[in-house]
């Protein structure tokens, strides 16, 4: 198990919205565009209800601690 791959990619999906929404529908294909490297387990280990607590948490967090989006417009 590469636990380090797995703290990034959930960090990541704290941080990264659009990562975030991308994942929920397709994590193998993001895990693999991203570059991190679990195994068919680990990944199988993020349910989607894991999803919805990871958007509930980033909710909570600074926005200055969060990626900002590519979709965001500018005003």
């Amino acid at each position: 198990m590469s636990q380090e791959a797995l703290e990034m990619l959930l960090g990541r999906l704290l941080t990264d919205e659009d990562l975030r929404q991308r994942a929920a529908t397709d994590l193998v294909k993001i895990c693999h565009e991203e570059g991190y490297l679990l195994s068919k387990k680990e990944v199988s280990m993020i349910c989607p209800e894991d999803f919805v607590r990871l958007a509930m948490v980033s909710s909570w967090m600074n926005i200055g601690m969060k990626r900002k989006s590519a979709h965001t417009s500018k005003v």
